[in-house]
């Protein structure tokens, strides 16, 4: 139902399961033509039309022309050695035909469509067909559930509240914080995520794997100084509880010095409800009653804006 887990793949694409099914799906599907393809086909058919009929006319007219100037008007004896105007002729009209039959109007268009599928999947536009491309510069409104899908896809923590005070900007190790204030927060955001920054070795912009929210937390515990990877590697894991849409938090148990601590991070109101004290920015300890709270909510933003409903207010207030 929960937890953490690693999964092998024995089988990728049209060796497993579904993939074979979609393969059997695809076989019985028929090749339907797009809209493009199937004005071209007409536009191909229509200008081979054309080309036959000038065709032939050019090849009457220069029949009509050598016959009547030749044996006509200048009274020239037939002779078999003249077939051979006839044979040049033929030629003339089959060059017009060949000439004028677009055939290679479809392989251009697809190799189009082709670059520029290619140019989407670098910009991390997947197109599955590649008749997407033939109405995509069309789109007049593109509706979207997903921020991602138009945007680099990177979350970036641009606001902090730590140890009683609010950071408009990103703070770094050198703002006057003790080190055991950022000790709890880096070891909170390393511990408490299954998230994992892979850098590339041709010096490009990192690869975020894993929740985007995480990813972004790993970034700000590296501009605060810390490596969540050796962090992960020194500390001992005693259980980690997941996180779920019922709790709204994710909790991972570990193993310190002074016997255990519970990392917490979640939902803001949630993990504010859960709270009796909080850091100052020494690292001590302050109590948090029902009125700071609710200031911290409604003020800080880490909550629901204040309702003029009281019964809404009263949620933060008990």
């Amino acid at each position: 139902m929960e937890g953490f887990a690693r999964g092998l793949v024995v089988a990728v694409g049209s060796h497993s399961q579904w993939g074979k099914i979609k393969s059997t799906l695809d076989a019985n599907d028929e090749d339907v033509k797009t809209p493009l393809q199937e004005k071209l086909e007409e536009l191909a058919e229509n200008i081979g039309k054309l080309g036959i009929i000038a065709a032939a006319l050019t090849f009457t007219a220069l029949i009509l022309r050598w016959t009547i100037g030749d044996y006509g008007v200048d009274k020239i004896p037939w002779e078999w050695e003249h077939l051979i105007k006839l044979v040049h002729f033929f030629i003339i009209a089959v060059t017009i035909i060949v000439v004028a039959v677009p055939e290679g109007l479809p392989l251009a268009v697809t190799l189009a469509l082709a670059y520029s599928m290619f140019k989407m999947m670098k910009d991390q536009n997947l197109v599955r067909h590649l008749a997407a491309c033939e109405t995509m510069g069309g789109a007049t409104c593109i509706c979207s559930d997903k921020t991602g899908t138009l945007t680099q896809n990177r979350m970036t923590v641009t606001k902090l509240w730590m140890a009683g005070s609010l950071y408009e900007e990103i703070p770094t190790s050198k703002t006057g914080l003790s080190d055991k204030v950022l000790q709890y927060l880096n070891e909170g955001i390393a511990i408490n995520s299954s998230a994992y920054i892979e850098k590339r070795d041709d010096g490009g912009a990192p690869v975020f794997v894993g929740a985007k929210t995480e990813c972004a937390l790993l970034v700000l515990s590296d501009k605060l100084g810390s490596s969540y990877e050796d962090i992960r590697k020194e500390t001992q894991v005693i259980r980690a509880y997941p996180f779920s849409s019922k709790k709204k938090r994710m909790s991972t148990l570990v193993k310190s010095e002074d016997g255990f601590r519970l990392y917490t991070k979640g939902a803001s109101e949630v993990v504010l409800e859960l709270c009796d004290e909080a850091l100052d920015s020494q690292g001590g300890s302050i109590d948090l009653d029902d009125e700071e709270k609710a200031k911290l909510a409604c003020d800080r933003g880490l909550g629901r804006p204040r309702s003029e409903n009281p019964l809404v207010d009263r949620r933060y207030l008990q």
